[in-house]
């Protein structure tokens, strides 16, 4: 989800600016000091101009013939764990494999 830099309201992913001022404690865009209790969620209307965004999956690589689909922003962490494409995802399926030899 997105949240604003009170500094200079920028617009981060949470995760991603959370990240970053865990070990550099200034705003990635405007450089003022910040710590990641300081970010703030964005304002109503903006939060719905963000809903209303789609992006292509983390593992889209056109050149490797990666994951094709495009999935509203909200979606996104969901679509990731279970994308066919994620070299890490958790199986769903809970029958055991047997192994039949001849």
């Amino acid at each position: 989800f997105a949240v604003e830099a009170p500094c200079c309201d920028e617009l981060f992913c949470a995760s991603c600016i959370c990240d970053w001022l865990g070990a550099h404690n200034k705003c990635k865009s405007c450089n003022a000091e910040m710590v990641a209790s300081s970010v703030r969620k964005p304002g109503r209307i903006l939060m719905r101009m963000i809903s209303n965004v789609s992006i292509r999956c983390d593992f889209h690589e056109p050149s490797l013939r990666g994951c094709p689909e495009v999935v509203p922003l909200h979606a996104v962490q969901d679509h990731v764990q279970m994308c066919p494409f994620n070299p890490v995802r958790t199986s769903q399926c809970s029958t055991p494999i047997r192994s039949v030899r001849p």
